[in-house]
């Protein structure tokens, strides 16, 4: 409803998305929308406490970055197993000073959806644009949620630093720019 989008949205400043946890959710008829996106806050702050303290590259970032980063590992990739790859290979980037190089979020930025988007979409002007610039964007472009949580928190060490997602879904890593390349 237009009340919940104005309870979880930028009326008071404030920019909930990412924040509040999908889930399925039970209320009471009289519910508010502010009685719904706490819960949804709160449910997000107990999944985030219990998926345990970060291990690695992850153990110094903010709840605000962390959510970032979830957010865009939830839109590019399905599976709990590739989300803990692709959060190592993005967090190595991170460190590095290497852009991410996100689909994902050039997707945000168009309201795309496409796996591969055009060379002409990557040069949209953004702090988006995770193309253009290094570092993480200036917040989450999706709510992540539980996989997507761990793999920011709990990382699968690997030596990968570059990744393809094919458009059938296929996911191909690399070590060196080469080998990306073919």
């Amino acid at each position: 409803s237009d009340a919940f989008v104005i309870a979880s949205g930028k009326p008071s400043g404030v920019d909930l998305e990412g924040y509040l946890f999908p889930d399925t959710y039970e209320f009471l008829l009289d519910a508010t929308a502010e009685d719904i996106a706490t819960t949804m806050l709160r449910t997000m702050e107990a999944k985030i406490g219990a998926s345990g303290k970060a291990q690695g590259a992850s153990a110094d970032m903010t709840t605000h970055e962390l959510l970032t980063l979830a957010s865009i590992v939830e839109k590019e990739v399905r599976t709990a197993e590739t989300m803990k790859n692709v959060a190592d290979v993005f967090l190595k980037r991170l460190d590095i000073g290497m852009a991410l190089q996100s689909d994902a979020t050039i997707n945000y930025i168009i309201d795309g959806d496409n796996p591969s988007p055009l060379y002409s979409d990557l040069e949209v002007d953004s702090p988006y644009n995770t193309y253009k610039n290094a570092g993480l964007p200036p917040g989450p472009i999706s709510a992540p949620g539980l996989n997507a949580l761990n793999a920011v928190l709990h990382p699968a060490s690997n030596s990968y630093l570059y990744f393809l997602t094919t458009d059938e879904g296929a996911l191909y890593y690399a070590e060196t720019y080469e080998e990306h390349l073919r």
